[in-house]
């Protein structure tokens, strides 16, 4: 299994990150996060973000089928957080396409972080 990413930061306050593990014989799986932070005051912050996860059976496709032996699925996710002094209100939400859940077999889902 491969594992390629990269972090970008391309404005002051914006954070994007992209990455794809491919795994021969079974999926690939192309992950992107982009988040915001926005200064409104000396005490306020706001910040947004939104995350997508495409996974897919490739090549011979030896994982388990879930929706027929090549399936593809999504995960997204979005959240928007206010922020004062050391306080943080959170509202997210996420959601998972139907073709498969998301595979992890070597370890945490790469959402999870976020």
């Amino acid at each position: 299994m491969g594992l390629l990413g990269v972090r970008l930061t391309p404005l002051p306050g914006l954070r994007i990150d992209l990455s794809n593990q491919y795994g021969i014989n079974t999926f690939n799986t192309f992950y992107a996060e982009a988040e915001y932070l926005w200064p409104l005051s000396e005490d306020w912050k706001l910040r947004i973000g939104a995350q997508i996860t495409d996974q897919r059976a490739v090549g011979d496709a030896l994982l388990p089928a879930a929706d027929g032996k090549y399936w593809a699925t999504q995960a997204g996710g979005a959240r928007v957080q206010a922020i004062y002094r050391d306080l943080t209100l959170t509202g997210a939400f996420s959601i998972t396409g139907a073709g498969n859940t998301i595979q992890s077999p070597g370890g945490a889902f790469l959402g999870s972080s976020a």
